[in-house]
């Protein structure tokens, strides 16, 4: 996310009670990486991150609206494997 984003979701954080403003802040600003570009648009995921991830190799970058999410292919995969009713239920509710 850009860094203002971050500055914005870091002051609503600082806005909860706080108990659960120090929980998110353990779990969203101290695990916070900056990283900048390379020439040809790419950044480095920290090692850190890729462990978290268990991204070994190459990362599955998926583009959510506003976002982008990172993800190990297997994750991924074991991910929407599990959700595969919650998806049914949906496009139901869509009237797809």
């Amino acid at each position: 996310m850009s860094k203002e984003q971050f500055d914005g979701i870091s002051a609503r954080i600082l806005e909860l009670p706080a108990d659960k403003a120090m929980a998110l802040q353990y779990t969203f600003t101290a695990t916070a990486v900056e990283v900048t570009p390379n020439a040809s648009g790419r950044v480095m995921i920290p090692q850190t991150m890729r462990d978290y991830a268990e991204i070994e190799g190459d990362a599955l970058v998926i583009g959510m609206n506003k976002r982008i999410e990172i993800w190990s292919g297997k994750k991924f995969e074991q991910f929407m494997d599990s959700q595969k009713d919650v998806i049914a239920e949906a496009l139901t509710m869509l009237r797809l």
